[in-house]
C-alpha cells in the first residue's frame, strides 16, 4: 500500500509536456522534442480540435467540465518568454522559448498575461487565463507548438495530440487538401514537477544519517528508478534539520531546495544547475529566525499567484502558516500568514501538488494519534476548498518521512 501512494505521488510530482518552437528568424536545428504537459492544471480534461482552414498543426481548447473562460493557463514546459502581450490576431498572448529551436503559443487569453518578456518560467507557472480577444469567436485557448520557427504537431506527456491537418490544400505547412483531423479528449498531466535533473521526469534527494552527504536517485518516469545507484550531490549536511523537496523558488525555472540550519536557525536557498547539481556552491540566506517552526514544506505555488511559496508550523501555537514568494528566491512580504489552526496532531506534512485533479494544490499530511494518512484539499488562493481532512489511508505508522519533508 505503501508503495503504490509513494508511485502515485511521484506520478503526482511529475510536470514535463510536449513541443513547441519557433522565431522569425531560421533558428539553429531543433533538439530532442521537450516533455511537454497539456496547459492546463492536472486532471483536467479538454476538448482539442481544429476546422477547415485553421491553418495546419493549429489546436483550439475548450474545457469539458464546468466553464471555459476564464480557467488558468499554464506553460507546457519550463522555457523563456519572449513574447508577452497583444496581438490584434491572437489578442492577449505568450510565447515562450524552450530552448534547442522548440517554442511554444497562447493566443486569446482573457487579459494581459502575468509574465513578462524574458522572464524564466517552469513547467506548470500560470501564463494567464482563457478568453477570446483578438480574431476569436468564444472562450478558447489556442495553442500552437514549433520546432525551428515551423509547426509541427503537438504532443502531450510524450503522445501525439493526432491534430495535423485543417484539410485545406490552401493552407500550411501541409497543403494537403482532406478530412480535418478528428477532435480528442485530453486529461491534463501538468501536475507540477520534482525533476531536479532536468530528463522530464521527478527524482529522489534524501540525505544519509551514516555520512550527512546529500544523494539523488533518478526516476525514470515510471514510479520506479532510472538506476539503482545513488549520486552524490553534497557533503557536509549535517548542519540541516528541515529540508524541503526540490521545486523552482528562484524564478530560473530550474529546481531549488531550501533548508534550515539547527547551528542559527536561518532558512537558506541553494539553487539547482538544472542538471542534477547547483548552479553554486555558495548557500543564500533567505530568512533569519526561523527557530520557531518544527514542520517546513515548500509547494509550488499555494496562494495562486504564481509563485512557490513556503508552509511552516510553529512550535508555540501548533498552527499553520504561510509566507508568500515572490518568485525571485524572496518574500512577497515579511509578514507570515494564519492558514489553519489546530495542527498538533501531525507529525508528516507533504505537499504533492494537485493530488485531487481539481487543478489546485492540495496537501498531505499524517496523524501521530492514528497514523493514518489525510487529504485537505487546497482552494487555490492560500486556503482550503473544506475545513475537513479526507482518510486517504490507513496503517502509516511505518515511515518517519514523506518525500522529505520531515521533522527531523
Amino acid at each position: 500500500m505503501h508503495t503504490n501512494l509513494f508511485r502515485t505521488l511521484t506520478a503526482a510530482a511529475l510536470a514535463v509536456a510536449a513541443t513547441v518552437s519557433v522565431v522569425c528568424a531560421p533558428a539553429q536545428a531543433a533538439g530532442p522534442r521537450p516533455l511537454f504537459q497539456l496547459p492546463f492544471p492536472c486532471g483536467e480534461s479538454w476538448h482539442l480540435a481544429t476546422y477547415y482552414g485553421h491553418d495546419d498543426y493549429d489546436i483550439d481548447m475548450t474545457a469539458n467540465t464546468g466553464v471555459t473562460n476564464g480557467r488558468p493557463i499554464l506553460a507546457s514546459f519550463a522555457g523563456t518568454v519572449v513574447t508577452a502581450g497583444w496581438d490584434s490576431g491572437g489578442g492577449w498572448m505568450v510565447k515562450l522559448n524552450h530552448g534547442n529551436g522548440w517554442q511554444s503559443l497562447y493566443l486569446h487569453m482573457i487579459e494581459a498575461p502575468l509574465v513578462s518578456v524574458n522572464q524564466a518560467v517552469h513547467t506548470g507557472q500560470q501564463l494567464g487565463r482563457v478568453g477570446s480577444t483578438g480574431d476569436s469567436s468564444g472562450p478558447h485557448l489556442h495553442y500552437e507548438q514549433r520546432a525551428d520557427g515551423a509547426k509541427v504537431e503537438s504532443w502531450f506527456n510524450g503522445v501525439p495530440s493526432g491534430i495535423t491537418s485543417d484539410g485545406s490544400p490552401t493552407t500550411g505547412p501541409l497543403f494537403i487538401g482532406g478530412p480535418v483531423s478528428p477532435s480528442v479528449n485530453v486529461v491534463s498531466r501538468n501536475c507540477g514537477t520534482n525533476d531536479f535533473d532536468s530528463d522530464g521526469k521527478a527524482d529522489l534527494i534524501y540525505r544519509r544519517a551514516s555520512d550527512h552527504n546529500l544523494y539523488l536517485i533518478r526516476g525514470n518516469g515510471a514510479g520506479g528508478w532510472a538506476t539503482g545507484v545513488s549520486q552524490q550531490i553534497g557533503t557536509g549536511w549535517q548542519d540541516a534539520d528541515l529540508l524541503t523537496w526540490p521545486g523552482d523558488f528562484s524564478g530560473d525555472a530550474k529546481p531549488d531546495l531550501i533548508y534550515r540550519r539547527p547551528s542559527d536557525h536561518n532558512l537558506y536557498l541553494i539553487r539547482g544547475n538544472g542538471a542534477g547539481g547547483w548552479a553554486s556552491g555558495a548557500s543564500e540566506l533567505i530568512g533569519v529566525g526561523w527557530h520557531d517552526l518544527d514542520l517546513l514544506l515548500a509547494v509550488r505555488d499555494f496562494s495562486g499567484d504564481g509563485n512557490p511559496d513556503v508552509l511552516y508550523r510553529r512550535v508555540t501555537d501548533q498552527n499553520l502558516y504561510m509566507v508568500r514568494g515572490n518568485g525571485s528566491g524572496g518574500w512577497v512580504s515579511g509578514a507570515s500568514e494564519q492558514i489553519g489552526t489546530g495542527w498538533h496532531d501531525i507529525d508528516l506534512l507533504y505537499s504533492p501538488g494537485d493530488f485531487s485533479g481539481d487543478g489546485k494544490v492540495d496537501l498531505l499530511l499524517r496523524r501521530p494519534s492514528d497514523h493514518n494518512l489525510y487529504l485537505i484539499r487546497g482552494n487555490g488562493s492560500g486556503g482550503w476548498a473544506t475545513g475537513a481532512s479526507e482518510l486517504i489511508g490507513t496503517g502509516w505508522h511505518d515511515l518517519d518521512a514523506a518525500a522529505g519533508a520531515s521533522p527531523n
